[in-house]
């Protein structure tokens, strides 16, 4: 698995999603689905298997089923 650095879309996607998570209070429930609509755009076409690949890297979120995932505190 790589890191995504030559991914430009991850890049991107990365530098916006991962300060808006950090921000969550802890508990809060993310779902793919919603993040996907956020971060699509005409240009950028991201799907639920690439949002939680970019969820996954995250020590601060945990998967709690298909899609659904909780922020957590570190």
């Amino acid at each position: 698995m790589t890191d995504g650095a030559k991914c430009g879309r991850n890049r991107r996607i990365r530098a916006e999603l991962y300060p808006e998570i950090e921000a969550m209070a802890p508990g809060t429930v993310i779902t793919t689905a919603t993040l996907v609509k956020k971060y699509s755009t005409g240009s950028r076409h991201v799907n639920s298997h690439c949002m939680g690949d970019l969820l996954r890297e995250l020590d601060t979120v945990e998967r709690v089923s298909c899609g659904v995932w909780r922020r957590v505190a570190v």
